[in-house]
């Protein structure tokens, strides 16, 4: 996963209901920084890279404003880098492997 871009969309800089959304992305871009400080620690840093690269990803690239929303809001219930970090880790496990593993899917569908 390629590192996330420097800016938040215009768009949510600009509108007035999201004032939020350029801090929670500001805190996305310093853990990659620091994480990519990290990288030859091991610690699964290329891991925790991809879950707060998924945080910011979806700041980007959601297709409602409500979707960039709630990225900010559970972000901002956690109070350190580290639950950051598990608020992109829920991401990963309930939203991209739910789209990755399509023969576990069938399968489990089948049993149920």
């Amino acid at each position: 996963m390629t590192s996330l871009p420097r800016d938040v969309h215009a768009h949510l800089q600009q509108h007035p209901k999201f004032p939020d959304i350029v801090s929670a992305y500001n805190i996305c871009l310093r853990v990659e920084r620091s994480l990519q400080e990290d990288v030859n620690k091991g610690d699964n840093v290329e891991k925790k890279l991809i879950y707060i690269r998924l945080l910011g990803y979806l700041m980007h690239h959601s297709p409602r404003d409500q979707g960039v929303t709630n990225v900010a809001r559970e972000m901002f219930s956690a109070p350190h880098d580290s639950d950051f970090l598990d608020v992109g880790k829920t991401y990963f496990d309930h939203y991209i492997r739910a789209c990755t593993f399509p023969n576990l899917r069938v399968q489990y569908a089948i049993r149920v």
